[in-house]
């Protein structure tokens, strides 16, 4: 057997293998060293970035020791939102800064946190001047072998929490203005639904809540056209104080006036339509009713205008027509009643008596105090009115009285009320061409008022003839047959009496007439006082100063004297009569004009009163106004006169305050 020996490369092998592993070792050791530098690096690197930013961050950083609360680091900005300094930060402790956390409280929260190693959450915290301040905490419980710290990142978020306040102060806010709003605020969907509505505008549209609001059909409402609504929207984006009816489910109508636009998206699509509705109803009624005071006023105006042209104009009329009606009421006194002489100063006589009537009509435009004031009972004044219609122009129409027997007297003329509710009746019996019904009717109202209503059932007035129909000169009739006056002249004496006028009337259902006058207490009248004492005989003579400016007046009453009953002497102004009376004449009377140049009857008045106390005076005027009636009420013994009048009145006057024997 052949003797075996070691393999001679079996050394050489084996110190090549452990060459190679000493290489392989030396070259782990040296990555080792390598990789262990890199981390170094890298961990100084990170250390770095974290240093800048917790040194230099937005937020406040602590960092707590989690078994003390005890602060082991902190940034400036922690030290800036509390206002410390960094050494006085250094000497703090977590319940140094809680506010909302008793120290017993933050160390069970920070105890909850070690558990659960992290927490989010808000609370308060103080600074070193006592302000507190919102603070966002974000909380991480980190352990590392033989380290344990409780790392917390502050952001001061007092300034949004402000904010945040504001803004839901402002959102309660508005909402408490929308809901509490007078007006009407809604918003509306393209479909017509009501999406959003506040109390106001579901009291306007007559419901209790919006969900009663959102039922309702605005399509189906009989009065409010909505479709009309959405046109000019849809058109114009918006409308601005559109006006329409709305009826509640009550049956009430109300007036809205809605303004409203028209929101659309980002890409110009319509969303749905948001507005602001008010109720204007009461308005409209008060701008009518101020239309209606400002016509009135507008026709206290022009008959004021009237009023006072008529007045100028009534003085010399009724001196004219006097002078007329005294010298032939006195000529047909001598002559034989069944000669042709007296018919015709008869015709005379009653001609320029209703020229006087129409003149004192006239006045009554003027506004003047009515010449005769007397209690009166309206239902006696139309019962003599009817009895002058009733063979003439009655004949054609139906009459039918409902007069009150308990009506309240009245204190006015009976003469112009009479000319009233004859114009009234007439324009009544023309307004009914083919025939018809005429009521007049008498009622109390209030107690304080007496009310007389003339109602026809002829064509009526359109509104627009309504608005003018107590213009001066405005007629509808065809020429020749109406002035334009008569119920201007009526409008003149109801005023003229404190009263009222009303005119409804509809096209083809007649017109209604309502005069309204205040009642006044009845008083007894003794019958003797009614009678008077009678007119001047023949056997009485009577020595009169007439006193004046006109011509015509004075040279008619001077016929007095051929008649025997009178001796007249005449004084064509005041001044002339005082230096009569002052030269020693004492009449037994005195006709005083009220209109004359120089003193007039105003200021001739008092002086003759001081030079003949007790004689008796006639203010004789064409114009009965307050100022005449002031005199005769302030002067005993004076009495007024109106213009003009009859022989048989004036010596029946005279007869009155001048009887036998005295």
């Amino acid at each position: 057997m052949a003797e075996s020996f070691p393999n001679p490369s079996w050394p050489a092998a084996l110190l090549l293998g452990s060459g190679l592993l000493a290489a392989a070792l030396a070259g782990g050791i040296l990555w080792l060293l390598l990789d262990r530098r890199r981390l170094e690096r890298e961990l100084s690197l990170a250390a770095a970035r974290y240093r800048t930013f917790f040194e230099h961050g937005e937020d406040g950083i602590v960092i707590l020791d989690p078994a003390t609360t005890r602060i082991i680091d902190f940034n400036e900005q922690a030290c800036r939102q509390l206002g410390y300094t960094r050494a006085e930060f250094a000497r703090l402790s977590l319940p140094d800064l809680e506010a909302q956390e008793t120290p017993t409280g933050s160390l069970e929260h920070v105890r909850r946190i070690v558990a659960q190693g992290h927490d989010d959450f808000e609370t308060l915290q103080r600074t070193k001047s006592g302000e507190l301040r919102n603070v966002h905490v974000t909380v991480k419980h980190i352990r590392t072998p033989g380290t344990e710290i409780y790392h917390c990142i502050w952001r001061d978020i007092t300034d949004q929490k402000r904010a945040e306040h504001a803004e839901a102060r402002s959102r309660e806010s508005l909402a408490s203005l929308f809901e509490h709003a007078v007006m009407g605020l809604y918003r509306t969907s393209m479909q017509g639904r009501i999406m959003m509505a506040n109390q106001a505008m579901c009291r306007m549209f007559g419901y209790a809540s919006l969900e009663e609001l959102a039922d309702c059909r605005l399509e189906g409402n009989p009065t409010y056209d909505v479709q009309r609504f959405r046109r000019e929207l849809e058109a114009h984006s918006k409308v601005e104080g559109l006006e329409s009816q709305w009826t509640k489910p009550s049956g009430e109508v109300v007036t809205l006036r809605e303004s409203a636009r028209l929101v659309r998206d980002a890409s110009g699509n319509p969303l749905y339509f948001e507005g602001i509705v008010e109720d204007v109803t009461e308005r409209k009624r008060a701008e009518e009713e101020k239309a209606r005071l400002q016509a009135q006023l507008v026709q206290s105006q022009k008959m004021e205008s009237l009023g006072q042209l008529a007045g100028g104009v009534a003085h010399d009329m009724n001196n004219v027509l006097g002078a007329i009606l005294f010298a032939a009421s006195a000529q047909r006194q001598e002559e034989d009643p069944d000669s042709a002489a007296w018919w015709a100063f008869d015709m005379i006589t009653q001609a320029a008596t209703r020229g006087g009537e129409m003149v004192k009509s006239l006045l009554g435009l003027a506004r003047q105090s009515p010449g005769e004031m007397r209690e009166l009972d309206l239902n006696l004044v139309l019962g003599e009115e009817l009895r002058l219609l009733e063979r003439t122009t009655l004949s054609r129409i139906r009459l039918e009285l409902e007069l009150d027997p308990t009506l309240g007297p009245v204190r006015g003329d009976g003469s112009l009320l009479a000319h009233a509710f004859m114009n009234l009746c007439i324009n009544a019996v023309d307004a009914m061409p083919e025939g018809g019904t005429l009521t007049l009717r008498t009622r109390n109202a209030g107690g304080r008022w007496a009310e007389v209503h003339v109602e026809d059932t002829g064509t009526g007035m359109p509104k627009e003839v309504l608005d003018k129909a107590m213009d001066p000169f405005f007629t509808t009739k065809e020429v020749g047959k109406g002035t334009g006056l008569g119920l201007s002249m009526v409008y003149g004496t109801v005023n003229a009496h404190n009263g009222q006028m009303e005119i409804r009337s509809e096209p083809g259902r007649g017109t209604q007439v309502v005069l309204r006058f205040p009642v006044c207490e009845a008083q007894a009248q003794d019958p003797a006082c009614e009678s008077g004492p009678g007119p001047l005989t023949a056997s009485r003579r009577l020595h009169v100063l007439l006193v004046d400016d006109d011509e015509l007046i004075r040279r008619s009453m001077a016929a007095l004297s051929a008649t025997g009953r009178l001796d007249v002497t005449p004084a064509a102004c005041g001044e002339e009569a005082l230096a009569l009376l002052e030269g020693g004449l004492r009449p037994d009377a005195v006709i005083l004009d009220m209109n004359m140049p120089g003193l007039g009857g105003q200021g001739t008045l008092p002086r003759l009163r001081e030079l003949c106390p007790a004689v008796p005076v006639l203010l004789a005027t064409g114009r009965a106004d307050q100022t005449a009636q002031s005199l005769a009420g302030i002067h005993p013994g004076v009495s007024l006169m109106p213009k003009p009048f009859s022989h048989e009145a004036l010596l029946r006057r005279l007869g009155e305050l001048c009887p036998a024997g005295s």
